[in-house]
Formats: C-alpha cells, sequence, structure tokens
C-alpha cells in the first residue's frame, strides 16, 4: 500500500510541525534500565570471575563473556547518544548506523504507541525504517505526521 504525498501537504505538515524538531530518541526510563542492566551484568560476570578457578574458566567462554559485554555497552551508549530529527529534508535518527529518510522516499508511516516510547515505523523503497520518541515534542511530530500519511 503506497500513500503518496503532495508537495503541497507535505508543505502544510513542514509548516505546521515548525521544523527542525529535534529530540532525544529514548526516554530517560528506558536509557536508565539499560545502564541498570549493565551494572548488574557487571557484577555478576565479577562474582562469577572471583569464584571460579581460571582452569575452570575456558578461554573461549572468557571471550565470548568479553565480546557480548562490550556490545552490550555499545548499545547503552548508542542509546545515551541517539536523537531524532525531523526537518525539511526528512527524517533522521542517529543511532550505531544512522537512520535516515528523505520526505520523497516516504510511501507509508505507521505510528506506534508503545508504553516505554512511541515508535515510527516508514515504509520506503521496499523496506522500512523505524524511529523512537524519547521526548513528547518528537511524540507529537510522528502523530502528525502518521496523520498525514493516512488521510489518503
Amino acid at each position: 500500500m503506497s500513500v503518496r504525498v503532495s508537495e503541497a501537504e507535505r508543505a502544510a505538515l513542514l509548516q505546521e510541525l515548525d521544523p527542525p524538531v529535534v529530540g532525544p530518541a529514548y526516554r530517560r526510563v528506558v536509557k536508565i534500565a539499560a545502564w541498570v542492566v549493565l551494572a548488574i551484568i557487571t557484577l555478576q560476570i565479577l562474582a562469577a570471575a572471583m569464584s571460579a578457578s581460571q582452569e575452570s574458566l575456558g578461554t573461549a567462554f572468557g571471550f565470548t563473556v568479553v565480546f557480548c559485554y562490550v556490545g552490550l555497552a555499545l548499545l547503552a551508549i548508542a542509546m545515551q547518544r541517539s536523537v531524532v530529527t525531523i526537518d525539511e529534508h526528512g527524517l533522521r535518527q542517529t543511532w550505531i548506523m544512522r537512520r535516515e529518510v528523505a520526505w520523497e522516499d516516504v510511501q507509508y508511516v505507521k505510528f506506534i504507541p508503545f508504553p516505554l516510547g512511541k515508535r515510527l515505523m516508514i515504509f520506503h523503497r521496499g523496506r522500512f525504517t523505524t524511529l523512537q520518541a524519547g521526548s513528547q515534542a518528537v511524540e507529537i511530530a510522528f502523530a502528525r505526521i502518521a496523520l498525514v500519511y493516512r488521510r489518503r
């Protein structure tokens, strides 16, 4: 299902949004939860390392644990720094890899109101990109965008 919005409708939407709309991608409670989980895992790893003998811990197992831990730490850092920007060029979210969709490529939009953060699923060029909203300004912008693309 492809919904194309005219230039006039997009211009009216942008005027209503008064871009740029900028805000965090994740709510504060989600960011705090990520760091708490990482801290608990840190304590568990340290407790296991202190109580286990060196012979019982295999090298491959140790590298796997360190690799997974570093991956989780990188995800927590990316969540902390992630920012959503909506402007006249399109929608962007910084993340480990940048998510970016130009207005011209947007085919269909779905607003998903999860309890811990609203999401905007954007269908474009045969695939979809999901952006998160961590502030009320971004949530309102997502809802307005979804309404414009649903009117067709």
